[in-house]
């Protein structure tokens, strides 16, 4: 067999058969509905109105992750996405309410993770013009950054396999469009 040949077809086997792909991302990237459906809740049976949701944050390193964890993870991410828009926001109301005022709940929109700090300490000279998660940072010794509207924004509407001629080369097409209301 000549040699070209042999190269084509081991090419082959390792796409079809469970090696390298072009169409595998090490990440897929985020998606304007992978963060609402994460960030979705409804107001909880009996109760007037939504509680305060957590305070969005965008994903965190894995090593942030690791750090937090065992201290301040008071919801896997897994569990948060298994829940009812409902059972979120009772969720976060026994949170809220087992907790001192002023403590601050955070959510990864990557995971669904949420995390627990006690209230801040009133800002000194020093803090006046740093945002509570450049706080949070500083004190905890990890990267917090808000995610905010113009975050989400910026992200694809949905992302998925297509054999479309617009999509990328990992072989997914992005969907952009007007977001979604949060």
């Amino acid at each position: 067999m000549h040699i070209g040949a042999r190269v084509v077809l081991a090419a082959f086997f390792l796409i079809v058969f469970g090696g390298a792909s072009w169409s595998d991302d090490p990440e897929p990237p985020l998606t304007q509905r992978q963060v609402t459906s994460i960030l979705e809740t409804e107001v909880a049976p009996g109760q007037p109105e939504k509680a305060p949701p957590p305070v969005s944050i965008k994903p965190l390193s894995e090593e942030d992750r690791k750090a937090l964890k065992e201290e301040h993870r008071v919801i896997k991410g897994k569990n948060w996405r298994a829940e009812t828009p409902q059972q979120r926001d009772q969720h976060i109301r026994n949170l809220r309410a087992a907790n001192a005022p002023g403590t601050i709940f955070v959510i990864d929109v990557a995971t669904g993770d949420v995390y627990k700090f006690p209230p801040l300490p009133r800002p000194t000279e020093n803090d006046r013009n740093k945002g509570d998660d450049a706080r949070l940072s500083e004190l905890y010794g990890v990267q917090i950054n808000l995610f905010l509207t113009f975050d989400f924004e910026e992200l694809p509407v949905a992302v998925g396999p297509s054999d479309d001629s617009q999509s990328n080369r990992s072989g997914r097409f992005v969907v952009r469009g007007p977001p979604p209301k949060l």
